[in-house]
């Protein structure tokens, strides 16, 4: 039971670093105009770097 808590809380947590980056991101690209082929390809980049990490 503790484990699934853990699993669910982490995915929770990553879902939020997510957001909270494509919202950074699309602010510093120009916000909502920006190509969204570019954005898709960075959160890809983005979160197989983190998984690496971990």
């Amino acid at each position: 039971m503790k484990d699934m808590i853990t699993h669910i809380y982490k995915g929770l947590e990553c879902f939020l670093l997510e957001c909270s980056a494509a919202l950074v991101r699309r602010r510093a690209l120009g916000g909502w105009r920006s190509d969204p082929r570019q954005l898709r390809e960075q959160r890809r980049d983005e979160f197989r770097a983190r998984k690496v990490a971990e």
